[in-house]
């Protein structure tokens, strides 16, 4: 039966036949207090942080988190209207709980589901509590706790606004939004959309499709390539002479006016689409580039 909650509430959610699951978790109030102060917490942390835009490429100092808008991203979209729809779930105890792993908990704060934020970590907060181990309790003597153990830490890795998502842990943006969301279906799309801008004879694009769909460097690249949309402007010609301008065969990755690539050079060829190789200043030795940031003048 759904229930009001109160501003603050606990969700926690698991992945079933590919799709997320919800359920809303009775709190007393000094908990509730506890997840408000988390959040205030996280909320002044930021503050003393600096944002910066989300790049798939980018990489975060200690004091520096992404922001992403939530406009034109229908999955995070998604998963926030669904995550902060609080009046709407059911609210459980343990013994109502999956026996699979939870895969996140949030905290939801606010008061009208268009104005909530939620504060997501990934984690299983049950994971204390396994089949087969003795769990006890110090006070004056070692006594047996018979309920099962929800964790809450102390941080988050998301934090899901009306317009904006705060990213403090990228890797588990893209686990969650990317790899756990049928990012194997946008792979052929953003195979498409290089070969809209620059032709590219199928096997190639093939190739392309199945080795970004088993190796997330090479997904992680593609997806820097459909992020930026450069190569709309790029023709044919200046791929070549990009080519060239790092000692390579034309032939290696042109072939009858178009993009071509084995199974040895559709990497490099990415690395190419992406501008991921470079010459030093000073040296003039080659490099690769793994992350990188986009430069404003």
């Amino acid at each position: 039966m759904a229930t009001r909650v109160p501003n603050v509430a606990l969700v926690v959610a698991w992945r079933e036949r590919g799709e997320f699951h919800f359920k809303l978790i009775d709190t007393s109030k000094q908990v509730t207090n506890y997840l408000r102060g988390l959040a205030d917490n996280a909320n002044e942390l930021l503050e003393n942080f600096d944002a910066r835009p989300y790049s798939i490429e980018a990489d975060l100092e200690q004091d520096e988190y992404f922001t992403a808008s939530l406009e034109g991203r229908e999955e995070e979209a998604a998963l926030r209207n669904l995550i902060v729809n609080v009046d709407g779930m059911d609210q459980v105890g343990s013994a109502n709980l999956p026996e699979r792993p939870l895969t996140f908990y949030a905290v939801v704060v606010g008061n009208r589901p268009e104005s909530r934020t939620a504060y997501l970590r990934k984690t299983n907060p049950m994971k204390v509590a396994k089949p087969g181990w003795g769990l006890f309790e110090f006070g004056d003597t070692l006594t047996t706790i018979d309920n099962p153990v929800f964790v809450v830490e102390s941080s988050f890795d998301l934090i899901l606004r009306p317009d904006v998502i705060d990213i403090l842990r990228p890797a588990v943006f893209e686990n969650l939004f990317y790899e756990m969301t049928g990012v194997d279906a946008k792979i052929r799309g953003w195979v498409t959309s290089i070969s809209r801008a620059l032709p590219m004879d199928r096997m190639t694009a093939g190739l392309l499709t199945a080795a970004c769909r088993t190796k997330p460097r090479l997904r992680r690249r593609l997806q820097a390539i459909q992020e930026r949309g450069h190569l709309a402007n790029v023709t044919l010609a200046q791929f070549r002479r990009e080519i060239r301008r790092h000692n390579l065969e034309v032939a290696r990755f042109i072939k009858n006016g178009e993009i071509s690539a084995d199974e040895v050079n559709h990497g490099l060829l990415l690395q190419i689409l992406n501008e991921d190789l470079f010459r030093g200043g000073l040296t003039d030795e080659e490099f690769e580039a793994e992350r990188k940031t986009l430069r404003s003048v």
